[in-house]
């Protein structure tokens, strides 16, 4: 775990946070947020429905991508520890690593006296954490229950003030080379996780982060991984990262406009954000009915696309206006082109104003084509990155002059 540490601390100097794979608050709480209230609630759902009392998610079970694989880890985990008592705080913990560092210093720690110890061992049992109580107490692994105090017959064992002549290993000895490789190794996986250019103006279409968020680089500097913003989103929409973001962002959360959609008055995922990730917003930045960042301008996160090849109108020559009528920006950003078709009917065929869409997706849920939706929404216009607007006008979307 001091390797992970090392691994994790000079990965973080080049402004790389990775420690929300293994901390155990957002480990504990992204297994909570996207496997086990998910899997309850799939559960006792027709039970909870039975009794007629209201389900752990009224909107309905959501389904998070990798949640399988987020599971396994999650039960491994915990196996690993049934096996092993603490096995995750002894041995992967980087949180754990840190605070052993510091138990070195530590103004008071478990005691033992040597001459009363008749080396029954009772104490080794109720360890929690491998600190070897009944020897010279490791004050790095030690957690400072107290639970080797009572099954001590002679007493040998106490809670006080550090002294020298204590027989505890006072540091943990993690080795030279093995922290030395672990600083190499987050000093070089840094740089060749940018390698991928999710962090510039050119990152991949589907890398739509929530309504609030920083700039991608701090973005990536401040997630925890933690899911709670996936958790509180009443539509789904949010999804945890694989490829969208590169490996610095896996687990992050993005958009997925096929799983839901980002309610024009729904500020929820800011409000949970424990880093600032996500900025908080109230309902009337996000509609611009009140001015944000010092535009008074609707809070856009990208803008819609129409594939002509695949829109209905357009493609099969058939009427469909879907994605207009769930529009729900007034006046609408879905405006349609009258022509009359191969049958002598007049049918619309849809276009997007830039200067109208905020990028919250409904129009892509809702498409009739289902498998490659016809019309879709890309991070283009998205108001938290530089070069992608100036102002309420989007003016970026034209060419100079026109």
């Amino acid at each position: 775990k001091y390797w992970i540490l090392a691994f994790f601390l000079f990965g973080a100097l080049l402004g790389s946070l990775q420690t929300g794979w293994l901390d155990p608050i957002p480990l504990l709480s992204r297994s909570f947020a996207l496997v086990v209230w998910p899997l309850l609630d799939l559960v006792t759902r027709p039970v909870l429905a039975f009794f007629g009392a209201a389900p752990i998610f009224p909107s309905g079970t959501p389904g998070f991508a990798g949640a399988w694989l987020m599971g396994l880890l999650f039960l491994a985990l915990l196996a690993a520890s049934a096996w092993v008592p603490r096995f995750f705080c002894r041995y992967l913990c980087p949180l754990g690593a840190l605070l052993g560092l510091l138990s070195r210093w530590a103004p008071f720690r478990i005691r033992r006296v040597v001459e009363r110890c008749v080396d029954c061992r009772s104490c080794v049992p109720a360890c929690q954490g491998g600190a070897d109580p009944d020897q010279e107490v490791r004050a790095a692994e030690c957690m400072v229950c107290m639970n080797c105090l009572s099954p001590c017959p002679t007493g040998c064992l106490s809670f006080g003030p550090a002294r020298g002549e204590d027989p505890v290993k006072a540091g943990p000895d993690p080795g030279r080379r093995g922290l030395v490789l672990g600083a190499l190794a987050g000093l070089v996986a840094a740089p060749l996780a940018r390698l991928s250019g999710s962090r510039g103006p050119s990152f991949g279409t589907k890398l739509i982060r929530p309504p609030g968020s920083v700039q991608e680089d701090a973005f990536l500097e401040r997630c925890l991984k933690c899911g709670q913003c996936m958790r509180v989103c009443p539509t789904g929409v949010l999804q945890p990262a694989w490829a969208e973001a590169g490996p610095e962002g896996v687990w992050t959360p993005v958009l997925d406009m096929c799983k839901g959609y980002c309610d024009p008055e729904c500020v929820a995922c800011g409000q949970v954000c424990p880093t600032g990730a996500i900025r908080k917003l109230t309902p009337a930045q996000k509609s611009g009915r009140a001015p944000w960042l010092g535009v008074k301008a609707p809070v856009t996160i990208g803008t819609a696309f129409v594939d002509t090849t695949r829109c209905i109108p357009w493609a099969l020559d058939t009427a469909c206006l879907v994605c207009q009528e769930v529009c729900p920006v007034s006046p609408k950003a879905i405006l349609t082109h009258q022509v009359v078709n191969s049958q002598g009917k007049k049918i619309g065929r849809p276009w997007v104003d830039p200067t109208r869409c905020i990028g919250c997706g409904i129009c892509e849920h809702e498409c009739p084509v289902v498998d490659l939706r016809a019309i879709r929404v890309t991070p283009v216009g998205e108001r938290r990155s530089r070069g992608f607007g100036k102002g309420k006008d989007r003016s970026f979307l034209f060419p100079e002059g026109k």
